[in-house]
C-alpha cells in the first residue's frame, strides 16, 4: 500500500511538472522563440535607454507621415510604437486625439514630458504589442511605424472604425534576408490589406541610416 501511494504521488508530481512546462512554453511569444530574448528584459533595456537624458529616437516626425497627413481623417488616432512621443506630439499639434502604445514605461513618461513642454495632450498605453488586444472599432486612423508583426495586421483591422484609415510604413527585407524579424517581403503589405481601398501604396528608397527600402501603405477600411 505504501509503495502504491509513493508511485501515485510521484506520477502526480510528474504530471504537474509537465503542465507547468507546457504553460511556460505556450506563454512565450513568437519574438521570444525567434530571438531567445525575454520580453521583460527587452522592456528594461529600452527603459534604460529612455532614462538617458541624451537619448532621442528622433527630433523630427516621420517624413512620410508629414507629407501624407492630409489623407488621415481627423479624430481618434492610435499610433505604435509611441517611443519618445515625437510623432504623437506632431499629430496632436495638428488637432488629432492621439493614443500611443509602447512597452517601455520610461518611453511613455518621456513622451508625456515632451507633450507637456509642447503644450499638447497625448495618451500612452503601456502594453506589449506581442499580446495587446486593440479596442474594437475605436479609431478613425491607426498608424504603424516600422513595427511589423503578423498578428498586428488583424489587430489594426479590428481596431479601425468603418471607413477608418491605416497608415503603415515598414522596412522591407534585403534580398536573401527574408527571415529577419519585423521586416516585410516585397509586395507583402498591400496583400495583407487586400480588402482595403488603397489610397497610397509605394516603396520608399533606402536611407543612409539602415540602407533598407520601406513599404508605405495608406488604405481605407470598407
Amino acid at each position: 500500500m505504501k509503495q502504491f501511494l509513493f508511485f501515485a504521488i510521484f506520477a502526480a508530481l510528474c504530471m504537474s511538472c509537465n503542465k507547468n512546462k507546457t504553460a511556460a512554453s505556450s506563454s512565450r511569444s513568437v519574438f521570444q522563440e525567434l530571438t531567445g530574448s525575454d520580453t521583460e528584459e527587452e522592456r528594461e533595456s529600452w527603459n534604460a535607454k529612455y532614462k538617458e537624458k541624451k537619448y532621442q529616437r528622433g527630433s523630427d516626425p516621420e517624413p512620410s507621415l508629414k507629407s501624407h497627413l492630409h489623407l488621415l481623417p481627423k479624430g481618434k488616432v492610435l499610433l505604435y510604437p509611441l517611443e519618445d512621443g515625437t510623432n504623437a506630439i506632431f499629430l496632436a499639434q495638428q488637432g488629432f486625439k492621439v493614443w500611443g502604445i509602447d512597452y517601455s514605461d520610461a518611453a511613455i513618461q518621456k513622451a508625456y514630458r515632451q507633450a507637456r513642454a509642447a503644450g499638447v495632450s497625448i495618451t500612452g498605453i503601456n502594453a506589449n504589442l506581442e499580446q495587446y488586444e486593440f479596442e474594437v472599432g475605436a479609431y478613425d486612423a491607426i498608424i504603424a511605424l516600422d513595427f511589423f508583426r503578423p498578428r498586428l495586421v488583424e489587430q489594426v483591422k479590428k481596431g479601425l472604425k468603418k471607413n477608418g484609415v491605416v497608415f503603415y510604413i515598414n522596412s522591407i527585407a534585403k534580398p536573401g534576408q527574408d527571415d529577419v524579424l519585423g521586416d516585410l517581403k516585397p509586395g507583402e503589405l498591400p496583400a495583407l490589406f487586400s480588402e482595403f481601398k488603397v489610397i497610397v501604396a509605394k516603396e520608399i528608397p533606402p536611407t543612409a541610416e539602415d540602407g533598407k527600402t520601406s513599404a508605405l501603405l495608406i488604405g481605407r477600411k470598407p
